[in-house]
């Protein structure tokens, strides 16, 4: 198979109706979420994923094998994935190479940077390294893209515990890429990154 990456995004609405998907698995995960708003969005990552590969490979998601790493990261049989969701918003990337992909909303981001629990302060702290502090100054805007692709780099690597102020940005510069839709600001991590193909989806395919 040759080299490929894709990334599908896709909004939806609050009514969005939480049907079954193929892997039984998964399944009980949606359906004890925390909250309706984590199950809807747990549902449209899982759905919007087996219909991916559906499409790509041209097989039935009962047919695509899923399971956990030791690490709690699930993953499939023959391709790579990784999934995202915020703000009734997912993320789904796909790749015969190992992937990490990250989405964020931009407004719900601003908002922590400016209120008293999760300032602009506590966020440079928790989220850049001791040398990315010293490069300059860093909006919220250019603080979300970096908190984005920190993110998408951890899944990509799909291992150990996420500190992002250990995770230089540098090291994966030539791996990511950032773009956006709408509100949100989505980035991936991959060794096909050059490849990158993003497709918008509805919530009809669903």
């Amino acid at each position: 198979m040759e080299n490929f990456l894709q990334v599908r995004l896709l909004p939806f609405d609050d009514d969005l109706n939480i049907a079954s998907v193929a892997c039984a698995a998964k399944q009980s995960e949606i359906l004890s979420a925390k909250s309706e708003a984590s199950a809807r969005e747990k549902y449209a990552a899982w759905k919007t994923l087996e219909n991916a590969a559906s499409e790509i490979f041209s097989v039935s998601p009962e047919q695509i094998s899923f399971s956990r790493t030791e690490y709690g990261k699930w993953c499939a049989e023959g391709f790579f994935f990784s999934l995202s969701h915020t703000s009734n918003f997912v993320a789904v990337a796909l790749s015969n190479l190992p992937v990490g992909v990250d989405c964020e909303s931009r407004c719900a981001f601003e908002k922590k940077a400016s209120n008293g629990r999760l300032n602009a302060a506590k966020l440079l702290d928790r989220i850049l390294t001791q040398e990315e502090k010293k490069s300059g100054s860093f909006s919220p805007e250019r603080l979300l893209e970096v908190w984005t692709k920190k993110e998408a780099a951890f899944k990509y690597a799909g291992k150990g515990a996420y500190s992002p102020k250990e995770l230089p940005i540098a090291s994966f510069a030539d791996k990511t890429a950032t773009f956006e839709c709408g509100d949100v600001v989505c980035a991936v991590c991959s060794d096909a990154v050059e490849l990158l193909q993003v497709r918008l989806a509805t919530q009809k395919d669903l």
